[in-house]
């Protein structure tokens, strides 16, 4: 798998970033958000089925290694999400 074969791209993760995005989606259709550190085959999933309405706040990071970076990818509170967007 390589992340250039996905078509549909949110941004780019560099510190500091930060970034929101409206999806049109479907309703109860599951959702995949991915990240990866270029071509090196390091990749972070988040899986889940969107709720209309819902407002989902993602926080990504990347965890050095020796000798790539693996990203991380998790789903924040309100407040926290909050925090980062008040900034």
């Amino acid at each position: 798998m390589n992340f250039k074969d996905f078509d549909d791209k949110l941004g780019a993760m560099k510190f500091p970033n930060k970034f929101s995005k409206d999806l049109n989606i479907e309703e109860d259709k599951p959702l995949a958000l991915v990240a990866s550190t270029t071509d090196f085959g390091q990749y972070s999933f988040l899986y889940f089925t969107p709720t209309k309405g819902r407002i989902y706040c993602v926080k990504g990071n990347i965890i050095f290694g020796i000798i790539v970076g693996r990203p991380n990818l998790s789903f924040i509170d309100k407040e926290e999400c909050e925090k980062i967007f008040s900034k």
